[in-house]
């Protein structure tokens, strides 16, 4: 995922071979504050930048869940920036989870990888190898 505006799009979507899966087409394009690939990518903005998107961006709630408040979506960040992985269930699409890192070449965040799996099979063990994989990947790219 790349960041376009305020929103992200999909460069490269890679589907799992489960009958139940998600992925978003390649070129879609989504709202920063709804996915965990955009989460992390705002996190990463400088203060400046991020001050102009809660001024200029209307975040609009995809589900019950989206959380597009200023106060909750900050504490978002906050976490994000802390744990260095992002996490977005039921926010864009109910019964998703994904999970993002950002992607950094010479230092600098170029975009985000992520992960989204339907809820009824996201539990605790592959919560922990999609953040490890995720990792891992991030790692070998930059």
């Amino acid at each position: 995922m790349v960041r376009v505006g305020w929103e992200v799009e999909a460069v490269v979507t890679e589907a799992s071979d489960q009958t139940l899966r998600y992925a978003i087409e390649p070129g879609a394009r989504r709202p920063l504050h709804c996915l965990a690939a955009g989460k992390v990518i705002l996190a990463t903005l400088p203060e400046a930048d991020l001050h102009r998107y809660f001024a200029e961006s209307t975040r609009t709630a995809m589900t019950e869940h989206t959380r597009v408040r200023d106060e909750e979506l900050r504490a978002d960040l906050a976490r994000i920036r802390a744990e260095g992985i992002g996490m977005a269930c039921h926010e864009a699409t109910l019964g998703i989870c994904g999970t993002a890192v950002p992607v950094r070449v010479d230092g600098k965040v170029v975009g985000a990888l992520s992960v989204a799996v339907p809820e009824v099979r996201f539990d605790a063990e592959l919560a922990a190898r999609v953040r490890s994989a995720l990792k891992r990947a991030a790692g070998a790219v930059g």
